[in-house]
């Protein structure tokens, strides 16, 4: 019996490690290799965003990025502008889940001052789904935010 129980576990353990690989994105089916083609192949906005400093309200700043747009380029190279103001950066979404509890990262470099610093965080991509990314953040101060970006 003993010899038995012990085969089950040893078989519910592959099972579970198998399914649980780095590279299988995360659980909707999102890979950064999807994340990436999709975010080269149009213009992104910013449909939703969020955020919730430690222990104050959450915030809406739907209207602070209202009119932007993001273009991604390769070499990794992103562009957010409106008719105003603009900036030149750097993005990655590194190829293994193996950050994060096993969620896919997505990191945009913007100065840490300036009117784009919130941007600058180190995203977890949650899902692709249609013409959407739904991405989060939380920091080590406790800081917290969601972001879905609309493919324009």
């Amino acid at each position: 019996m003993k010899k038995i129980i012990s085969l089950m576990l040893v078989g519910f353990l592959s099972i579970g490690f198998s399914s649980c690989s780095s590279d299988d994105g995360n659980a909707s089916g999102t890979t950064s290799k999807k994340v990436r083609e999709a975010l080269l192949a149009s213009q992104w906005e910013i449909g939703s965003l969020i955020i919730n400093e430690a222990g104050e309200p959450n915030q809406n700043l739907n209207d602070v990025y209202d009119d932007y747009r993001f273009t991604f380029s390769d070499p990794n190279t992103v562009t957010f502008a409106n008719a105003s103001s603009q900036e030149t950066t750097t993005f990655s979404i590194p190829e293994q889940a193996s950050w994060s509890y096993g969620h896919l990262g997505f990191h945009l470099r913007f100065s840490e001052t300036g009117e784009f610093a919130f941007l600058g965080q180190n995203w977890i991509i949650q899902k692709m789904v249609n013409n959407q990314i739904f991405l989060r953040f939380i920091d080590q101060d406790g800081a917290s935010g969601v972001m879905i970006l609309n493919k324009i």
